[in-house]
């Protein structure tokens, strides 16, 4: 999950927004936004596919590392570091959520 959760936070920015249903819940947002970043992000492409090709060097078991890859796509972590790439209704309620500092310079 952290080799995720490092990749997304170090992608470019998505050009797509992704709407939320109002009564969808986080696992179903997480797993829309997942689908969206999977689709664009070429950093992700590159780097699954590289890991791909370690792993089987290490003769791990690829269906198994391909359900590690897809369990961290599904945590709040994930969904957490989305918030900054990709634009979703989840990111823009979170930001809308957050207080005012009281230390911003004028």
């Amino acid at each position: 999950m952290q080799c995720v959760v490092e990749v997304v936070k170090g992608s470019l920015p998505i050009l797509d927004y992704v709407p939320t249903r109002t009564n969808e819940d986080l696992q179903q947002a997480s797993t829309r936004i997942a689908g969206a970043y999977r689709r664009k992000s070429s950093l992700w492409n590159s780097y699954f596919r590289y890991a791909r090709l370690k792993a089987q060097g290490l003769a791990w078991s690829d269906a198994e590392f391909v359900s590690a890859a897809e369990r961290a796509f599904e945590s709040t972590a994930f969904l957490e570091a989305s918030c900054s790439v990709v634009l979703s209704d989840y990111a823009l309620k979170r930001h809308q959520r957050r207080r005012a500092q009281p230390y911003v310079p004028h």
